[in-house]
């Protein structure tokens, strides 16, 4: 039995389509990693915006191919359906959805389907974290999602994430270093070493 709509789609159907301010739980990355059912590295490959038949909406259909799957069963593509978008000049979205463009090197953290095949971001825009470049940030690939990274990092215990064998003691000053971030774009490598190592921490809790 597939499972039923969650809730925050639920909710963010109702909002009003002229995007009517809405307030979103501020989310830890640990609080994210959990709530998510896929986690991926990946680049949007195709994204286009239709009626869907079924639902009587107009939802957003966007392909990624994937790099690298941090969380949950992926093939070498993944494909994201959503609420909202623009077909023959109607627009209809939800203040704060994510959009998609062909090229988009991404990093999504996805809400499970509906039985309607819908998902969306963790957190809306918090689970959609994109790539930043630029001298003045650093020569190292660096991520921010749509709300800047404000408290992503809050109440994480370095403690937890020095169990994974696989971090060195340069992983380990690095992640460090990464944890007294507040806000703004964050490195890459280092955001990758901390989810997988919180995803590890909540399996063998589960186990």
């Amino acid at each position: 039995m597939k499972i039923v709509l969650p809730a925050v789609l639920f909710l963010l159907l109702h909002v009003s389509e002229q995007g009517s301010a809405m307030q979103v739980k501020l989310l830890t990355l640990d609080q994210m990693i959990a709530n998510a059912t896929v986690i991926f590295v990946g680049q949007c490959l195709t994204s286009r915006s239709q009626e869907d038949l079924h639902f009587g909406r107009t939802v957003t259909v966007a392909e990624f191919e994937v790099v690298e799957a941090l969380k949950g069963r992926l093939g070498e593509t993944h494909t994201v359906k959503q609420y909202g978008g623009t077909v023959e000049s109607k627009s209809h979205r939800i203040a704060g959805m994510p959009t998609y463009t062909p090229g988009e090197d991404v990093i999504l953290f996805l809400y499970g389907e509906s039985q309607y095949g819908f998902t969306s971001p963790v957190g809306i825009l918090q689970g959609k974290f994109t790539f930043v470049t630029g001298e003045e940030l650093s020569s190292s690939l660096m991520i921010v999602n749509g709300i800047n990274n404000r408290g992503l990092l809050a109440g994480l215990d370095p403690h937890v994430l020095t169990n994974d064998e696989d971090i060195d003691e340069s992983q380990r000053k690095a992640i460090q270093k990464l944890l007294r971030v507040k806000r703004g774009p964050i490195s890459y490598e280092d955001f990758r070493l901390v989810t997988k190592a919180l995803i590890g921490s909540n399996e063998q809790v589960k186990e």
